[in-house]
């Protein structure tokens, strides 16, 4: 048997798998690993690595033509964490770290963590895939983030029933 079968992935490593599927938009696989990572992991947990694998592309965006050597070196984060996120713009970027911060505030000010992580997620992918990082169409995403949660709220009460 292959030894992935016994080492469990790491949080870097799930987070890897969401973000790729994003950029992929591949909304199926992205909602299964962001359903999987919520029954296994803390929504803060999860979005504070969405947070940093955008932050590092943002610090990356700032060094402008550099190779991925020399930024895996100036950042020390493997290039491949963060070089879907590479393809937004840097404004988009920061919009993505708006939406992130703003899941996390939402947990800390005492909503329901399921929710917010949910409506972060929903909101990102409306951002990287609908919107093309424009602002005057937040509110709008953030109307059809919420609206897309009731299928992610189904299957937290189902998942729930799994143990």
């Amino acid at each position: 048997m292959h030894v992935n079968a016994y080492v469990p992935e790491n949080t870097d490593e799930q987070v890897y798998h969401l973000t790729n599927a994003l950029f992929q938009k591949n909304a199926k696989k992205y909602m299964q690993t962001a359903v999987m990572l919520a029954r296994e992991k803390d929504s803060i947990l999860i979005l504070s690595a969405l947070l940093r694998t955008f932050r590092v592309a943002y610090k990356a965006s700032l060094y402008g033509e550099k190779t991925g050597t020399e930024l895996e070196t100036l950042l020390k984060v493997p290039a491949y964490q963060y070089a879907s996120v590479r393809k937004l713009s840097t404004d988009e970027i920061l919009y993505c770290m708006d939406i992130l911060t703003e899941g996390i505030s939402g947990i800390k000010s005492g909503n329901k963590t399921d929710l917010c992580l949910m409506a972060a997620l929903c909101e990102l992918w409306n951002a990287v895939i609908l919107d093309d990082g424009n602002r005057k169409t937040r509110q709008l995403n953030q109307q059809t983030a919420y609206c897309n949660i009731l299928s992610g709220e189904q299957v937290f009460s189902n998942s729930s029933n799994h143990g």
